[in-house]
Formats: C-alpha cells, sequence, structure tokens
C-alpha cells in the first residue's frame, strides 16, 4: 500500500491537536493544587537606600527589633479543572490542615491572607481559625474549598535563625496532596502560561511544523491555497477578491451577569449606559447596590465585535482598568479582558456585580452565570426573526478560491451540511443556514 507524505502529514495534523486536548483537559483537567512564590524578599534588598530603610529595620516582634526581616508573598490556588474539596486533601480527616510551608533557615513572625477569591469563604482564615496557624520556621494552611481557578494569597514576614549564615535563603517548601490529582496530588510550583500550559505549547508547537509541512507538500500537489479554510464572525473586510464566503450557521449572543447584580432584562439604552460608563452601579437599573465589573474578551474574539457594532451601535468599549480579573477593585466598577469564553464564564459567576459576553450554548451550560434579556426578548431565533433581539452574528466559511472537490476543505463543507454536521452546529447553540428562509444570507427574517 502507498502513503504518501500528504497523507501522513494530514493524520499527524488531526493528531497532534486531539492529543493537545486530552491532555490539557483529561490529564491537567484532573484535581490540581498549586502555588507560585510571588515575592521573596529581605528588608535589605527592598530598602536599600532613602528614609524609609531605618523605619524598615526597626521592625519588631513581641519588643524586639528584628534583625534580618524578609518578607515572602504566596499564591495557592486551583489549578486544575475540577473543584477541591476538604475531603480531597491527603491530610488524615482529623486533621484541619491542609497544606504547610516550611521556610529553610527563617522563624514565621507573623502572617496573613492578603487576597482571596470572592468564592474562597473568609472563615477559614479568621484568627484562632483551625489549621490556621504558624509554628515555628512552618505555616500551616487549613483545607481550604478551592472552585476551579480559585485562589488565596498567604504574606509571612520572617526573621534569619541564629546559626543560619548562608547569604541566600532556600526557596518555601510546600507541601500538600489531594486524592486523584495529578502526578500523585502532590502540590506543583505553578507559572503563568496565558496562552496554555507549557505541554500543550510543544504539542502546539509540533503542530505547527506538521502545517508547514502539510503545505509545503500540497502547494507541490499543486492544490494551493484552495486547500485552505477558515472561519469568521461577520462579512470579510473589502479588497480580498480571492475569499469565497460560505454562510454555516446563525450564531446567538448573549450577555450575561452574576447572580448578584439583581437584573434579568436591561433596555438597549441601558446596556449602551452600562457601556458607555453612564451606569455604573446596578442600582441605577433597578438592581442590587454592587458595581458595575464588566469582564470581556480580547480584542479580535467574535462575541465582542458583534457586541461593540450590533448592540453597541459601533462604540467601542471602554478603557481597561486592570491587567488581571483578579484585580478587579471591589467597592469601585471597572473592565478587564480575558481571552477565551470558559474564563470569561468563570469570571462573571466568581466576580460579584460582573457583566459579560458569550455564545449561548456555552453560557447556557454554564450554572453560575445570568442570561440577560434584552428589551424583554431572550436570546432566540424567534427574537431575532423579529427584530428584536440584536446580539446574534453569521457565521462564515472562507476557501481561498474554490477547493478541489476532493481536498479536506471541500469534506469539511460538505459535513457541515450533512446532517450530523447540523446536530454539531445546533448542540452548541447555533442554527445551521439551511434551516433559514434565506439560507444563502442566513440572517434573521426581521433583520
Amino acid at each position: 500500500m502507498n502513503v504518501s507524505w500528504e497523507s501522513v502529514a494530514a493524520v499527524l495534523g488531526l493528531t497532534v491537536p486531539v492529543v493537545a486536548a486530552l491532555w490539557e483537559f483529561v490529564l491537567a483537567g484532573r484535581k490540581r493544587l498549586g502555588y507560585r512564590v510571588q515575592l521573596d524578599t529581605t528588608i535589605r534588598d527592598s530598602a536599600a537606600s532613602g528614609p524609609e530603610t531605618t523605619v524598615l529595620q526597626r521592625m519588631q516582634w513581641d519588643g524586639t527589633n528584628l534583625r534580618d526581616p524578609s518578607v515572602v508573598l504566596l499564591r495557592i490556588e486551583n489549578a486544575g479543572w475540577s473543584p477541591v474539596v476538604a475531603g480531597d486533601y491527603v491530610a488524615p480527616a482529623n486533621d484541619p490542615v491542609g497544606i504547610t510551608i516550611a521556610f529553610p533557615g527563617r522563624r514565621v513572625v507573623g502572617m496573613t491572607v492578603t487576597e482571596r477569591s470572592p468564592q474562597v469563604p473568609p472563615t477559614f482564615f479568621v484568627p484562632g481559625a483551625e489549621g490556621f496557624e504558624t509554628t515555628g520556621r512552618v505555616v500551616k494552611l487549613p483545607k481550604v474549598i478551592l472552585n476551579r481557578r480559585a485562589h488565596y494569597k498567604v504574606l509571612a514576614v520572617l526573621e534569619r535563625e541564629e546559626g543560619f549564615t548562608e547569604p541566600e535563603f532556600p526557596e518555601p517548601e510546600v507541601t500538600a496532596g489531594v486524592v486523584g490529582g495529578v502526578r500523585g496530588g502532590n502540590i506543583k510550583k505553578t507559572a503563568y502560561y496565558p496562552f496554555a500550559s507549557r505541554q500543550v505549547r510543544w504539542l502546539l508547537a509540533a503542530l505547527i511544523v506538521v502545517g508547514a509541512t502539510q503545505s509545503a507538500l500540497t502547494f507541490a500537489g499543486g492544490r494551493g491555497l484552495g486547500n485552505r479554510l477558515a472561519f469568521s464572525d461577520g462579512p470579510k473586510s473589502d479588497g480580498r477578491p480571492q475569499l469565497l464566503p460560505r454562510p454555516v450557521a446563525l450564531s446567538l449572543f448573549t450577555l450575561v451577569v452574576h447572580e448578584d447584580a439583581g437584573v434579568r432584562d436591561l433596555s438597549l439604552r441601558q446596556v449602551r449606559d452600562i457601556y458607555a460608563g453612564r451606569v455604573t452601579n446596578w442600582s441605577q437599573v433597578k438592581g442590587n447596590d454592587v458595581p458595575v465589573r464588566l469582564v470581556s474578551r480580547n480584542p479580535g474574539s467574535g462575541t465582542r465585535t458583534t457586541l461593540e457594532r450590533q448592540v453597541l451601535a459601533g462604540r467601542a468599549l471602554p478603557a481597561v482598568t486592570t491587567a488581571d480579573c483578579a484585580g478587579l477593585a471591589p467597592d469601585r466598577p471597572g473592565r478587564c479582558e480575558v481571552g477565551g469564553t470558559a474564563t470569561l464564564l468563570d469570571t462573571v459567576a466568581s466576580t460579584p456585580g460582573a457583566l459579560g459576553h458569550s455564545e449561548v450554548g456555552a453560557a447556557s451550560a454554564h450554572t453560575g452565570v445570568r442570561q440577560v434579556r434584552i428589551d424583554g426578548y431572550p436570546a432566540t431565533l424567534e427574537g431575532a426573526d423579529e427584530g428584536a433581539y440584536p446580539y446574534w452574528q453569521t457565521e462564515i466559511a472562507y476557501t481561498y478560491g474554490e477547493p478541489p472537490a476532493d481536498s479536506i476543505a471541500a469534506g469539511f463543507l460538505r459535513y457541515l451540511a450533512d446532517e450530523v454536521g447540523k446536530d454539531v452546529i445546533r448542540s452548541k447553540g447555533h442554527r445551521p443556514c439551511s434551516e433559514l428562509d434565506k439560507p444563502l444570507l442566513c440572517r434573521p427574517d426581521g433583520a
């Protein structure tokens, strides 16, 4: 049997993303505790000069000056895709301590929790709470319940131990474990990857190599760009006559809010006033007395572009007030951006007063957010057909010229048009264009 290099490249092109998805969402998706050392500095490092130096060096504990104080800030986080509850910690059931942090060469003179996700109860960290204590060089933390992506931060003030003469302190030693977790369930030091984990980035790099190989082979075989397929929300820009559009589905989008916003319906004018900064508290639109916090997708997102174009009448979103949504101030309005729909929905669900935007299918499957009607209309095709619901867009497949009939691109377009493909489209909350009165336009009747 003769196997062409193009076939091999095509198989690899399918295999690599499948492996990446399995790694990220099956293996890495299990319970996983992580920590980051966000600050570890001595007072001499942070106050080497200036009038504040002598003040910091006079830090005291029990009336005694600290000789060589240092400060450490650690972030404890749920780095997996499943919640961590008290029963998941490896420690015995009668032991309230879930995590221990040791500081070799230093003793703990004070600690506090400086930040926690909104869904992390503060009762875990009140003075005298079981499992929340210090002993010598060790900080003990309780079996905190951590939902997906939840975190808290611990700040410790330390003093050099007598007899420890090394110029640099060893890194903190964090010990914990969860039952059924990744790599035995032991807590791991994590790093921030805004796009994907290290393993997945290696796999994606391999995918790029495979894609480049396949491109070279298809060019050599005379197929060229006609075998390439891209999807976009809405029509293409001018000046690209070689791109041929094929409407695939009508996508319905929705606004989503945190439960405590206290709203279920907003007029189109109220939505525009919120995004224009004229409404900054939900009480102004008969909701609860909570500041409005906008959680948006990054530029280029289809839900964001459609929101600006069709709901906000072309008006851009207000300026970002913080680069990290966890940094949104609890007592005033603000806006942050995230990369994906899942992250947006999780952020809205964990941020009091949050308002975001999403595909209908993803929002309906998420139990932590509430969809918002616009002028009394929910995100349905009927509302869009009547011209009353404005938040929708046409999903279009583009090819560079006509794809060869035996190409992967042509085969995939045929798949989307058959019943199995249309079932997949419907399962994501979209409507196949072939089911509309004008499939080639793929727009609601009232649009």
